[in-house]
């Protein structure tokens, strides 16, 4: 998934998806890879996270 498909998702603007990519995922960012410019976040990778982001509340 790219930075405009979580932004879309999650109904949260790109900038704060570029913040959660530089919180390393130990601190609650978001975990994922940079392929050239790009940075990719895999699907299982993502709603792991989100499942525990669901946990911590």
């Amino acid at each position: 998934m790219t930075a405009n498909q979580l932004a879309d998702f999650l109904g949260i603007s790109r900038k704060t998806i570029y913040k959660l990519f530089q919180t390393p995922s130990v601190h609650g960012g978001i975990p994922h890879s940079k392929v050239g410019e790009t940075n990719i976040v895999d699907k299982d990778d993502f709603i792991h996270w989100i499942m525990n982001k669901k946990k911590e509340k």
